[in-house]
């Protein structure tokens, strides 16, 4: 008798706590579903509303458009401008910081870890706080600095200033890159140590290849985010302005001094479409490719 109570309590316990967590898994499905939903849903009345005409935003936002207005559009590729830069003089410019953030994040980052994981040198521990403590440092606080060097160094509203200030996401890159290098197994550096290869080698063909898909979802996640930045250029580069400024440009035209915001959306739709192709053809490496394989 005592032992089928214990039994009926055991399978008790074991329905209630499998109850539980479906309960669990299919409440957090349905509000990561209805997340996804809340951002597919602005992107949809964000195109929508760029295929209007003023008036008819005004009459009713959430509604189909009566005319599709593909002249917005149009509107954008012909005065996108900043400071008599036009379009292409605006789309230059971001390719150029976006190429600047992609070097620097394929290059510093990575030589950073790999010298401090896999080398003993005096200072080592001292480089690593130094990049821990520059994380703490925020970034607005250090940009009145950073300004004035540039003044001082001559670098001041240049790409090339760009390219030795840019970090590319040096502190917290450098420290994933150390973590990883330090992961992977020595036996196939000392293999390749024995075939007579050199550092350089031993680096680019066994350690470099591993740490592809890490690298991948920097470089996407720079490029995003190069794209997308409007203070650093507005502040750093204001002979070069980029995309982000002539969009900002047009809102201050159109929509303060013209109400007239579908142009704005049809702009913003514009600047968008690299970001949501570069998602698009890289969605897998942003979500799946962290995991890091052995040589084969």
């Amino acid at each position: 008798m005592a032992r089928a109570i214990r039994k009926d309590r055991v399978k008790t316990s074991v329905t209630f706590g499998s109850v539980c967590w479906q309960i669990f898994k299919w409440t957090s499905y349905a509000f990561m579903v209805l997340c996804a939903l809340s951002f597919v849903f602005v992107f949809v009345w964000l195109v929508i509303n760029s295929l209007k005409t003023a008036s008819g935003y005004a009459s009713n936002s959430f509604a189909l458009p009566k005319e599709w207005d593909f002249q917005n559009y149009v509107l954008v590729l012909e005065q996108m401008t900043y400071k008599n830069h036009n379009l292409f003089q605006l789309l230059g410019n971001s390719l150029i910081l976006v190429a600047i953030n992609v070097v620097n994040s394929v290059t510093w980052p990575q030589f950073a870890g790999y010298a401090c994981a896999r080398f003993n040198f005096p200072g080592r521990r001292l480089i690593e706080a130094a990049v821990y403590v520059s994380m703490i440092i925020p970034i607005i606080g250090a940009t009145t600095s950073v300004m004035q060097i540039k003044m001082n160094l001559g670098l001041y509203d240049t790409f090339f200033g760009e390219f030795l200030f840019t970090a590319g996401g040096f502190g917290m890159g450098s420290i994933l890159y150390s973590t990883l290098y330090r992961g992977l197994p020595k036996a196939y550096a000392e293999a390749a140590y024995i075939d007579g290869a050199g550092e350089w080698l031993v680096f680019l063909k066994i350690y470099y290849p591993q740490s592809i898909p890490m690298m991948m979802i920097f470089v996407i996640q720079g490029v995003i985010a190069t794209w997308n930045d409007y203070v650093g250029p507005y502040l750093m580069l204001p002979s070069h302005p980029t995309l982000a400024l002539g969009l900002q440009e047009m809102q201050q035209r159109f929509v303060h001094f013209g109400g007239d915001q579908p142009i704005m959306f049809a702009g913003t739709v514009i600047v968008m479409l690299p970001v949501l192709i570069i998602y698009a053809l890289f969605a897998d490496k942003i979500m799946g490719n962290t995991a890091m394989g052995a040589l084969k």
